[in-house]
């Protein structure tokens, strides 16, 4: 007949050996240290592959056997924090060989049979450091490729409106990065008023549509001045039920080159104005000898239209060809031909005496381009 007793110590035997089951056959390391001295008391299979250490000898070392040597100074403190309210941090264990390895160290106060214990679980966790330095180069990369490209990007959350601006972002229009907030309301507010409509145009027709987009428009920098932007995103995510929310996109600074184009524009009105107001005639061919610009004098001096000259060869108004050819020998010989006189023909046929004066023409590689 089993008494309450026998059926009590079966029952805290049956327990044990669960407990020493999953000591056993545990994949992290367990360690039992001795919380006065840190001897370490017991040792599971895990520990004896980890450290590379047998059981025997594992009892025969200290906590600190197994801790590099920039990791001793911190032991005191943990063990007593882990006795008096249980601790985890990380830190750097050594293997037998001498190599080491990081390790996650979760710890707990127990009083085993009269002695007061540290439980410690340790776990190895080179992996999950190999991954965080991986994440960090990554990224790492990422930051210096996004500073090499000189261009703002920008993450839109379509729903709420928020955003992430990069630091290029803010600086190309003055301001310390993460200066203002980061949301459509702000980006909105800096866009030119007369500019605003036409993009956010571009920017729903993107949206509905799935295609990515590109606009450039006038952002108010900290100094109040206007930069021109080239804008561009797409959609990257959608909802379950089909609905855009994130873009994605980037901002490009092409300020200089709006000026330039300014400048070019006004270089060529201006050169117009002069080209259009010749008193003499001034033309050019290509390789070919075709005109490929004549100024408007023509007509008043020649009769002849300049739309009826482009195009055409410029042997239509020599008297005589052969004065061409004279022409092309002097410019191939001296690259120049200076108030040569010549007989040139008006649209009705009469002569027409001129002093003609020539260069020849050459493309930025040097190769000829015409006279």
């Amino acid at each position: 007949m089993k008494t309450q007793g026998t059926r009590r110590n079966g029952r805290t035997k049956e327990l044990l050996e669960h407990y020493e089951l999953l000591f056993s056959a545990s994949r992290d390391i367990i360690l039992f240290v001795r919380r006065d001295n840190g001897n370490i008391i017991e040792a599971n299979r895990a520990a004896e592959e980890a450290y590379g250490y047998s059981r025997d000898e594992l009892l025969s070392l200290t906590i600190k056997d197994l801790r590099a040597p920039g990791a001793l100074d911190s032991i005191p403190a943990q063990m007593a924090e882990a006795d008096r309210n249980g601790i985890r941090f990380e830190t750097v264990h050594v293997r037998k060989d001498g190599t080491s390895f990081p390790v996650e160290v979760s710890s707990r106060g127990a009083t085993i049979n009269g002695t007061r214990t540290l439980i410690s679980t340790i776990r190895d966790i080179t992996e999950r450091k190999d991954a965080e330095r991986a994440l960090r180069e990554s990224e790492e990369r990422l930051r210096l490729t996004l500073e090499a490209i000189n261009d703002g990007f920008w993450d839109w959350d379509i729903p709420s409106g928020k955003a992430w601006f990069a630091p290029r972002y803010y600086t190309m229009l003055g301001y310390e990065p993460y200066e203002f907030p980061q949301d459509y309301g702000t980006w909105r507010s800096l866009v030119h008023p007369d500019d605003v409509d036409r993009v956010e145009q571009r920017l729903r027709e993107s949206i509905e549509r799935g295609e990515g987009y590109a606009v450039e428009m006038r952002m108010r920098t900290k100094s109040g001045e206007w930069a021109w932007i080239l804008t561009r995103g797409k959609v990257v995510a959608y909802s379950a039920d089909g609905r855009p929310v994130r873009m994605v996109g980037s901002h490009t600074d092409i300020t200089e080159r709006k000026r330039a184009e300014q400048a070019l524009k006004e270089s060529e009105v201006k050169y117009r104005h002069i080209f259009e107001s010749f008193e003499d005639v001034y033309f050019q061919t290509d390789n070919q000898g075709k005109v490929r610009m004549v100024s408007p004098s023509v007509q008043r001096i020649a009769g002849w239209s300049p739309e009826e000259l482009i195009g055409e060869p410029a042997t239509r108004f020599y008297q005589d060809a052969r004065d061409r050819e004279t022409i092309l020998s002097v410019l191939a010989e001296k690259g120049y031909v200076s108030d040569y006189d010549v007989l040139l023909k008006r649209r009705d046929g009469t002569p027409l005496p001129a002093s003609l004066s020539a260069r020849l023409l050459f493309r930025d590689d040097g190769s000829p381009d015409g006279v």
